[in-house]
């Protein structure tokens, strides 16, 4: 993401406030860069301390990007459509069974009552 000249000046702050007051000074595109990597790196860490699997830096990158670029239009008055999550089948752990279902349910099958010859009186 091209913000290492960053992370190491970030690195040398004694305080939260020291970070802040930087962060604050920076052009608008790196502040919100920088904001919404810390907070995605947050949510990973809790994630993976949970026991989940962890996103790939390259799916990292593009969601960060993306969500800083979304948040800057939404502060100019512009219209966006936010990123659908990637979501993809992972392996349930041992001992669990993953059933994929869109809640659909027919008792008798795939034609209904009426195509088995059963119907109500």
């Amino acid at each position: 993401m091209q913000l290492e000249e960053h992370r190491k000046t970030l690195a040398e702050k004694s305080s939260p406030k020291e970070v802040i007051q930087h962060i604050l000074q920076l052009e608008e595109g790196v502040q919100m860069n920088i904001i919404v990597l810390l907070w995605h790196w947050w949510n990973e860490r809790n994630k993976i301390r949970e026991g989940e699997t962890g996103r790939g830096v390259h799916d990292l990158i593009y969601l960060i990007g993306r969500y800083a670029e979304e948040i800057i239009r939404l502060g100019n008055g512009e219209v966006v459509n936010l990123p659908k999550p990637l979501q993809r089948w992972q392996k349930p752990v041992d001992n669990f069974i993953k059933i994929n279902s869109d809640g659909a349910f027919l008792a008798l099958g795939r034609y209904g009552r009426r195509r088995l010859g059963v119907c109500d009186p």
